[in-house]
């Protein structure tokens, strides 16, 4: 007769006790490789502390205006580019205090150490503690966990409010009897901080429902479903379309089909090994027992819902919260085959799972202290150039450092703070638009990727100057071209662009003047 895992905890009351020293291992393990990949951004930047991406200073300088009382990038003009509600209403309670763009790190870093033990604690209900403990410290280093903390976005709490959900659902499976208030407070918070973990929190409701604990399945969903609602019914309020514009900028499918747009988005998750490693171990578990549990079902409405609506790469913060949320699951179902009869079944998910090494979030890890330099040498750059020298309004297509430190108004042509911009851009029909939307807005510098609006920028436009960062990492440009609207202006920018140069902090920054312009 097989033993529950209920009864080997009650029959074995030292398991707690004796998991402290893996536990303790495990999180100074993870506090070392966050100081460690600190240590090595503060080299590569000379000092200068800064994300990995340009994005997260969207979300400060959005942070900053609600603390004034106001939703939006510029003053007095309302815009949604964060693709969280909750993340910048928590940054505007920190980032008015001291240091206050480090304040994202701190919570990111505090968020991965609670994932860490609440990942080891799911383990242990299907491992030893030790086999836990080491099992979590490497898929968090392995699978760019500690890189992701250096985003300064909300992907680290997003993984944590994963994690909880499936140790939730697990510890309910366990004991049924038992509702975890984590799993229901995470349930609601998540599709808040993350539209994406609505996957999580409808699975999640799902297992709940068909354990009998439907009142709770109600609540918690129609609670996170209102509070959505009524931020949408803000947004619109407010003049915007009720999805965030990041989300909207991201989702669009250009001319294409919605069902076509699927097809490409299965397409493109079936192609990410870690996802098919998920999809398989699910897969070989119900076929080879025979059984479709709710923890199937669970594991099954997450894969569909991310592979319909979710997003890869992006240095791995998009898809990680699926593969670590889901992990002690994955675990429990791996761990049931303990037949011989299903050991050529367990060496090709082995195999399988092999093939996650191969995929790039390892190697984002690595890479985080040299794209902390590309987003210091170009991003940040620009935006001091137009706080220190310029001083006046600037368009741009990479939004966040110039608007959160470059203390002007600033015109966003890729459309997250801008509504006029990104309605025109994505209609497509006025090949004027940019030239129109920039003299509208009487903007005298346009600072942007070209490539980025190929065949869009005005033939009238003088390119007087670009500004070149290290080599690109997460950038999508090494190159920043700016453009004067108005010829008369070239010479002016080129002026204050070379005695910048004199200033710069950056010594992997090159300032030049465009083509013809003195300098």
């Amino acid at each position: 007769m097989a033993v529950s895992e209920t009864t080997v905890a009650v029959a074995h009351p030292t398991v707690a006790s004796s998991g402290r020293r893996p536990l303790a291992l495990l999180v100074a393990f993870v506090v070392a490789c966050l100081a460690g990949l600190l240590a090595a951004v503060l080299w590569a930047t000379d000092g200068h502390f800064t994300y990995t991406l340009d994005d997260p200073y969207i979300h400060l300088a959005l942070a900053q205006q609600i603390a004034d009382g106001h939703y939006g990038i510029n003053p007095g003009e309302a815009s949604s580019p964060s693709s969280s509600i909750l993340w910048p209403v928590l940054m505007a309670a920190l980032v008015p205090l001291p240091w206050g763009d480090v304040w994202p790190l701190v919570v990111n870093g505090v968020c991965l150490v609670a994932t860490a033990v609440v990942l080891h604690g799911a383990l242990r209900r299907s491992v030893s503690a030790g086999a836990a403990a080491v099992a979590t410290g490497l898929v968090l280093v392995a699978m760019n966990g500690v890189g992701v903390v250096f985003t300064g976005l909300e992907n680290s709490p997003q993984i944590l409010l994963a994690v909880i959900v499936t140790a939730g659902v697990l510890a309910l499976v366990d004991t049924p009897a038992v509702l975890p208030r984590s799993l229901v407070a995470a349930v609601v918070v998540g599709p808040l901080l993350r539209y994406e973990l609505a996957a999580f929190s409808v699975a999640a409701a799902v297992v709940l429902f068909a354990l009998g604990h439907r009142r709770a399945a109600a609540l918690a969903t129609g609670t996170w479903l209102a509070l959505a609602a009524s931020f949408s019914g803000f947004l619109v309020w407010s003049g915007l379309d009720p999805l965030p514009s990041s989300v909207l900028v991201k989702s669009d499918t250009g001319a294409g089909s919605l069902p076509a747009a699927m097809a490409d988005q299965v397409s493109i998750a079936l192609s990410q090994p870690g996802f098919v490693v998920c999809v398989v171990v699910v897969a070989l578990n119900a076929l080879l027992r025979r059984r479709w549990t709710v923890l199937h079902t669970f594991a099954g409405v997450v894969l569909v819902g991310h592979g319909l609506a979710g997003h890869f790469n992006g240095l791995g913060r998009y898809e990680l919260y699926v593969y670590l949320g889901l992990l002690p699951l994955l675990v429990r179902l791996a761990t049931q085959w303990r037949s011989r009869a299903a050991l050529p079944a367990l060496v090709a998910v082995l195999g399988l799972s092999a093939l996650v090494g191969q995929t790039p979030l390892f190697f984002n890890t690595l890479a985080t202290p040299s794209a902390s330099r590309d987003i210091w040498s170009q991003q940040a750059q620009t935006a001091a150039f137009v706080r220190d020298e310029w001083r006046r309004p600037v368009a741009v297509n990479d939004l966040g450092l110039v608007a959160f430190r470059g203390g002007q108004p600033v015109l966003d042509l890729w459309g997250l703070a801008s509504e006029d911009a990104r309605v025109a851009r994505l209609d497509g029909g006025d090949p004027g638009w940019m030239d129109a939307i920039v003299r509208r807005s009487g903007v005298r510098l346009v600072a942007i990727y070209a490539d980025w609006f190929d065949g869009e920028i005005p033939t009238s436009w003088t390119l007087a100057g670009r500004i070149t960062g290290a080599s690109p990492v997460s950038s999508s440009h090494q190159t920043v071209d700016l453009y004067a609207p108005d010829p008369a202006d070239a010479d002016e920018i080129c002026a204050e662009l070379l005695d910048f140069r004199s200033r710069s902090e950056s010594r992997w920054t090159r300032f030049e003047c465009g083509p013809g312009q003195d300098g």
